[in-house]
């Protein structure tokens, strides 16, 4: 489809289809889509970089729904094996995880799915399951034997290079008919029960997440944010702390 420029809050939509860019800095990428398939994209937007946390996203796809049919919970001690949180987040749900970047909860659940797939379907239909999803953003990183890894660690949440993204293609994973169950999941995470039942439609919710870049130890930010009808992709370079990107991210987008 074509696809025409929308970003309401800095450029205007003219009969000519010419809007008035936003001004990015180096090394950063905005993407916007809104609810009719429009996308706008500035800056950076195409280059493949690690996801980092929003690889949660991913997950939430997949088992979200079982996940939360489940009731699942877990007491965060901030460590269990080599998985780490920078702090511990007492006893969480699938939302409190989410919200706060849990990776010793998403560890452990991640885990118990992979039995569950591996016991259901095999270890070829599990990583079938898998490439179904996360394929696009894995490339040629996974090797192809074993067919399914003995462990899911944190490269498949949170840390390391497997899954990369780009602002552009995460922003279009995000806006298709296959995510809005994702889309309203991850609202009512962010903003609570009451706000998603009773709360205004046009209200912001905002995930900032940490991720690894290509060159040593350094980390890059991503922003990622809807009101319900645009979603919006922001990926910062390396130096630019987590507080810095949910300022800069609202001021791109005029939010208050």
């Amino acid at each position: 489809m074509a696809y025409k420029f929308f970003f309401p809050a800095i450029a205007v939509l003219a009969a000519s289809l010419t809007a008035q860019s936003p001004v990015l800095r180096p090394g950063e990428g905005l993407a916007v889509v809104s609810q009719s398939g429009e996308v706008g994209e500035w800056g950076d937007v195409n280059t493949l970089s690690p996801m980092g946390n929003l690889a949660k996203l991913l997950w939430l796809h997949l088992e979200a729904e079982e996940w939360e049919s489940s009731g699942v919970e877990h007491r965060c001690r901030g460590e269990l094996y080599d998985v780490r949180c920078p702090k511990s987040h007492g006893r969480v749900d699938l939302a409190k995880s989410f919200k706060e970047d849990c990776n010793v909860a998403f560890y452990v659940w991640v885990n118990l799915s992979r039995e569950r797939w591996k016991k259901d379907y095999g270890e070829g239909g599990a990583r079938m399951r898998l490439n179904s999803v996360f394929g696009p953003f894995i490339g040629n990183r996974l090797p192809r034997e074993p067919a399914l890894p003995e462990k899911l660690g944190t490269e498949w949440f949170a840390d390391g290079e497997l899954l990369h993204a780009a602002p552009g293609q995460l922003v279009r994973w995000l806006a298709t008919t296959s995510q809005e169950r994702l889309m309203r999941a991850i609202r009512k995470y962010m903003l609570g029960f009451s706000d998603f039942a009773f709360g205004s439609k046009a209200k912001w919710w905002i995930k900032v997440s940490e991720a690894p870049t290509l060159q040593d130890a350094q980390k890059q930010v991503w922003v990622l944010g809807s009101d319900g009808s645009t979603i919006a992709v922001l990926r910062l370079p390396p130096g630019v702390s987590p507080k810095e990107a949910q300022v800069r991210f609202k001021a791109l987008l005029s939010i208050k």
